[in-house]
């Protein structure tokens, strides 16, 4: 895992593959046979959300509330883990009239086990509960694997990575609204990646200048492929591809890893297979 966190870490050859949610097409979205899938077709990361729950446990989740993707109803930070695991999760992305999976939420420390020595793991939504993630995946072993991300100040993201040993992935989101930090970042917290988000093609997150002051870093440039709100208007399928690819971008975050894979001949990283049981554990095979 450390030559692919590198490998992360530094603009070189390839183009990296992010399954969104996990291969949640196939199986229920930020659930372990989602991201056992995402490792098994060779993506090279796996991003997941993480939500925490009334007594303080981590769990994944996208939303706040666990109405879309399981059978039941209810904020996620009014409900406790034993509440949490009784529910059952959808197939794919959820919804009225999804299939009832046998599936159950699974914890981030049950996540990163699955994920550990087999494939990198973007968190999103934890910046808030940053230091509680972080204990997670010191306990896990899993530290160096896991990419923060967030789009605060220079300030708040700098002392937050010196304090932290070994210090963390951290991949900073640059909008419209903090592009005016983006050279303090550059020269202070320095990330290891940048995530562009644009509503469209004019916004300066997306101006040649830009493209030319973050790749002068040798860093990656990571865009999200899922909605067209978070890339301009592009899409998910070749056209969309290759202007991310054209301008630069060498990390695509996508709902069809398995095609971009192919269309990119990206070599899947090497991975190891394993078995998830009814409770959740991890078996190697």
């Amino acid at each position: 895992m450390r030559h692919a966190i590198e490998h992360f870490t530094k603009l070189g050859k390839g183009v990296l593959i992010a399954s969104h949610r996990g291969e949640w097409n196939r199986f229920s979205e930020n659930s372990l046979l989602a991201i056992q899938a995402a490792i098994d077709i060779g993506a090279h990361i796996v991003e997941i959300d993480v939500q925490k729950t009334k007594d303080g446990e981590l769990i994944l989740m996208h939303d706040r509330t666990v109405n879309r993707t399981t059978n039941g109803a209810g904020k996620i930070s009014e409900l406790i883990l034993s509440e949490i695991k009784s529910l059952r999760l959808k197939k794919g992305e959820g919804g009225d009239r999804a299939e009832l999976t046998d599936e159950h939420i699974p914890t981030l420390r049950e996540a990163m086990l699955l994920a550990k020595d087999r494939i990198l793991v973007n968190i999103d939504k934890v910046w808030p509960f940053r230091d509680e993630v972080w204990d997670v995946l010191i306990e896990t072993g899993t530290a160096e694997q896991a990419i923060f991300k967030g789009t605060a100040a220079n300030s708040e993201v700098e002392v937050w990575l010196n304090a932290k040993q070994p210090r963390p992935v951290y991949m900073h989101i640059v909008l419209d609204k903090n592009i005016g930090d983006l050279d303090a970042v550059i020269a202070g917290a320095a990330p290891d990646a940048y995530e562009l988000v644009f509503a469209d093609m004019e916004e300066p997150c997306v101006s040649e200048a830009t493209f030319a002051k973050i790749k002068a870093t040798g860093r990656r440039i990571w865009i999200n492929m899922m909605f067209k709100q978070f890339a301009g208007g592009l899409t998910d399928e070749p056209s969309g591809w290759d202007w991310c690819l054209e301008h630069g971008a060498s990390v695509l975050l996508t709902d069809r890893s398995r095609d971009l894979l192919d269309y990119t001949s990206g070599e899947p990283g090497s991975c190891k297979k394993a078995e998830i049981t009814a409770d959740n554990s991890v078996n190697e095979l």
